[in-house]
């Protein structure tokens, strides 16, 4: 098993000497006892006048790499245990994925097993057969109450990207959808009329407002009747 990577190192064992009182990020003020056996040797301190046991200094480029490393290599280098590891993160409320957990998991993923299976998934995802029999599956039933409100908490207020929003309008072009502001589509007998009609009798007969008559006189490429000055 490959040793976990340090992607913001190097980090050097500090210069101490045993007896020095240092301020721990975790304890505040100790005093070193002794040093670790870790592959990074580090100061070990406790608090002065306690008879409990040792533990690794949190200061330096210890405090540096707990912030930014992965546990598993925090956990590796300087030679704790994960309940250790774990407690150090919490001192700086250090979320979940760091930029080292972040740069491990994108070098996971280029590797070629992982690959393989992303490419075996998207093929069975794209499967037309499956899809059928999920589509038959999910027709005719409701979904949970609570799902769309909950989906709808989650996503008001977010930015979709530009990039998201034009495939959106691509997608919606291709089937003929329409923005529910926009209203009803215009039907063959309505243009008729628009065509046919005075403006005022043309919105009486369709039912849409005025202003709607003129915007659809103005696509049909139909003199609305409406002098310009």
């Amino acid at each position: 098993m490959p040793r976990p990577r340090l992607y913001f190192g190097p980090y050097a064992t500090p210069r101490y000497r045993v007896g020095q009182a240092v301020h721990c990020e975790r304890f505040g003020d100790v005093e070193i006892v002794g040093t670790s056996n870790g592959r990074i040797p580090w100061p070990l301190g406790r608090k002065p006048g306690s008879r409990g046991p040792a533990s690794l200094v949190l200061y330096g480029d210890l405090a540096k790499a707990v912030q930014r490393e992965t546990r598993v290599a925090i956990c590796y280098w300087w030679g704790c245990g994960a309940s250790a590891a774990r407690a150090m993160r919490r001192v700086f409320e250090v979320p979940r994925m760091t930029d080292g957990a972040s740069n491990r998991q994108q070098e996971i993923e280029q590797l070629p097993a992982v690959k393989a299976g992303r490419r075996k998934a998207w093929a069975k995802a794209l499967d037309p057969e499956r899809r059928r029999k999920i589509a038959e599956a999910r027709t005719g039933k409701r979904r949970p109450a609570g799902l769309m409100a909950a989906l709808h908490k989650r996503t008001r207020g977010r930015q979709l990207s530009d990039r998201a929003r034009t495939k959106m309008s691509e997608s919606h072009r291709k089937r003929g959808t329409r923005p529910p502001l926009a209203g009803p589509p215009w039907s063959a007998q309505e243009d008729e009329v628009v065509r046919t009609l005075p403006a005022v009798a043309a919105a009486a007969r369709t039912g849409r407002s005025l202003v709607a008559v003129y915007q659809r006189r103005n696509v049909l490429k139909v003199p609305d009747g409406r002098r310009r000055y």
